[in-house]
């Protein structure tokens, strides 16, 4: 049982990751009940046959064949058929995609795709919480203003561009 500091810190920490959590779904809003169903999509930077999200699925799936020993991590014969292609130079997200794999095979992988997406500015959002709690807690700030001055910096620090990236989501085309 954690007893004095400890717990207290504890009990910060995981109201900080609570924070950024909540947090990354009012960012990413339209992501979260669409998980599985659609991709996140912007239309600004997108042609009419989508966007970077089918390429991080493509990635996500290709990690899952790997890890399955259905192919080699820098070598697709799914494309460029019949000798394939090497993927030296193709911007994996192959470390998410193995990340991922148990959601992959849970869920599928536009919902891992979606999770991922939300995880990266939930896990940003907590520790911009965090840090900015313990630097108000260092000064000597009331709770109160200290959990203030968190939630503003994680929500600031955050870029404009994530929330324009997932103002919208795309159907997927079945």
């Amino acid at each position: 049982m954690l007893t004095g500091p400890v717990r207290r810190s504890a009990t910060e920490l995981c109201g900080a990751l609570a924070l950024g959590l909540f947090l990354a779904c009012l960012w990413t809003w339209p992501l979260l009940p669409n998980l599985g169903s659609s991709l996140p999509f912007d239309p600004a930077s997108a042609g009419p046959n989508g966007s970077d999200m089918h390429i991080w699925a493509w990635n996500f799936w290709w990690a899952g064949e790997v890890a399955a020993g259905r192919g080699a991590p820098f070598h697709s014969d799914a494309i460029f058929l019949p000798l394939g292609h090497s993927l030296v130079f193709h911007t994996h997200s192959f470390f998410w995609g193995i990340l991922t794999l148990p959601l992959q095979w849970l869920f599928g992988v536009t919902f891992a795709v979606g999770a991922a997406l939300l995880l990266l500015p939930a896990a940003a959002f907590a520790a911009a919480s965090a840090a900015a709690f313990a630097a108000a807690a260092a000064a000597s700030a009331a709770a109160a203003s200290a959990t203030s001055l968190a939630s503003s910096l994680a929500f600031c620090s955050a870029s404009a561009r994530i929330s324009m990236y997932f103002g919208r989501s795309q159907p997927l085309r079945r």
